[in-house]
């Protein structure tokens, strides 16, 4: 023991202080210092000053629970979701698949084509259709083409079905075949992947189109990944329903190579703004931590009144306490004893050499 501080091979022991473990990881990891960084490089940095036991599992719970680095971070596992071919059919015209071709030379009236494939005999039809056509359209024209054609087999031969039969065994055969080779070779640059009703996962849509989850002030710079969103349902092998906020307007059913699982408690709100944003003042500080600006400058994470924690921001510290010098915010923080002039040690420190490195860059220039 050292200045009332124990120790263990000159290192800090933080073995019974969970709170100040985790204050010490999100200095190495969060902070603009730290840089998000992965494990090794975080873990790297940690023995070096203290010590616990179990740090190593410590560190990779609390780099794997990180907020930001799950919503910024790709992620590097192979698609998920292996690949689920169709069933073979046990005859013909059992399985079509259907396509239109749009966007054809007009030929007379008709410029779009209705592509019908039975996927046991490979046989198609090729049915003009005028474009602006409807549902209605489409399905009186596969009544009269295929329907009326491929209903019900017509024949009474004995010998003739017998040959169909085996016929169509033997093309069940090597559709069998070419299909697991198919799934065999898809499958080697796909890793399975499972959710179960009731867990929480991120959302990985394109920014610039999907704007009715979030709304953000820079589409290109936002997180790749929305959420967590619990799931509701899985439809299929491969496909969950997430329960979206109620003001999106996509469908909610997604691929499970759109999901990644989401870890620690993080929660997406389904409270909306009210007429009253602009009335609302700062009622509690939920955390701190230093801009990356140059030079940085002290923030805070903001829960507004009347709104929910998990709608908290990140503010400057110093314009804040301007605009609202009587906010509640301050008054707690001084009746908890924890005023924001004396933060954490590891913080003063972590500041102090931020400012001798900034002042050190100066003089060099």
């Amino acid at each position: 023991m050292r200045n009332g501080v124990i120790r263990y091979k000159q290192r800090i022991w933080l073995v019974h202080d969970p709170a100040l473990q985790s204050q010490v990881l999100r200095a190495l990891h969060s902070s603009p210092l730290g840089g998000h960084s992965r494990v090794p490089v975080t873990y790297q940095k940690l023995p070096q000053y203290f010590f616990w036991p179990g740090m190593r599992a410590a560190t990779t719970e609390f780099i794997r629970s990180c907020d930001v680095c799950q919503r910024a971070k790709p992620d590097r596992a192979k698609s998920p979701g292996l690949l689920q071919p169709l069933p073979i059919p046990t005859a013909t015209w059992d399985i079509i698949s259907m396509d239109f071709v749009e966007g054809l030379p007009r030929s007379g009236s008709p410029d779009a084509l209705l592509v019908v494939v039975d996927k046991l005999s490979k046989f198609a039809h090729f049915i003009p259709l005028r474009h602006q056509f409807t549902t209605a359209t489409v399905a009186r024209l596969f009544m009269d083409h295929i329907y009326r054609l491929h209903a019900t087999p017509v024949s009474d031969l004995n010998t003739w079905l017998d040959e169909r039969s085996v016929m169509h065994s033997l093309i069940q055969q090597h559709l069998s075949h070419a299909q697991t080779g198919m799934k065999c070779q898809a499958d080697k640059h796909r890793s399975e992947r499972q959710f179960a009703i009731g867990d929480w996962v991120f959302l990985k849509l394109q920014l610039y189109v999907q704007s009715s989850l979030a709304k953000r002030a820079n589409q290109k710079l936002s997180f790749p990944f929305f959420g967590p969103y619990k799931i509701l349902d899985k439809i299929g092998a491969v496909a969950y329903r997430l329960q979206l906020l109620p003001s999106s307007s996509i469908h909610p059913v997604f691929h499970i190579s759109q999901l990644k699982a989401s870890h620690g408690q993080q929660v997406v709100t389904d409270v909306l703004l009210d007429e009253l944003v602009p009335f609302q003042v700062p009622q509690a500080i939920l955390d701190r931590r230093l801009s990356t600006g140059d030079p940085p400058a002290a923030q805070v994470l903001i829960q507004w009144s009347r709104m929910p924690p998990s709608l908290a921001t990140w503010e400057l510290l110093v314009p804040l306490k301007q605009r609202f010098p009587r906010a509640p915010a301050w008054v707690m923080l001084a009746l908890k004893g924890r005023g924001l002039s004396a933060p954490p040690l590891l913080f003063v420190f972590l500041c102090f050499r931020v400012v001798i490195r900034f002042n050190g860059n100066q003089t060099n220039e």
